[in-house]
């Protein structure tokens, strides 16, 4: 991936991860290790080698036709670059925001008087 196109991928995971955090990107779950969000414009998805989010991540763009514009892959090892953090962390934000880990845990506290 040439350096221009690897900080634009980079940004916008970037943006997505604070997009998240505000609730303004919706993500699913695929199945138990990918989580995708979609827009009339494309969509991404992002996921992990094992449903409790380990190394190596990948992460695939589609544009609105469901073509792949872009895939990204962490590499299996102890090294992470910038943008490979970047991706685990997005990783972890979609995953949280898919499965509303609060809202179980706030809806069994309830129920249990916890």
């Amino acid at each position: 991936m040439s350096e221009d196109r690897e900080a634009r991928v980079h940004q916008f995971v970037q943006r997505l991860i604070k997009g998240t955090a505000a609730g303004r990107v919706e993500w699913r779950q695929e199945n138990d290790r990918q989580f995708f969000a979609a827009a009339e414009g494309g969509t991404v998805t992002v996921g992990s080698r094992t449903a409790r989010g380990e190394h190596p991540y990948s992460l695939t763009v589609e544009n609105a036709n469901g073509v792949v514009v872009d895939e990204t892959s962490t590499i299996l090892g102890d090294y992470y670059t910038t943008e490979e953090a970047a991706i685990a962390q997005l990783y972890e934000a979609a995953r949280e925001a898919a499965l509303d880990l609060d809202g179980v845990l706030t809806d069994l506290s309830k129920e249990w008087g916890l």
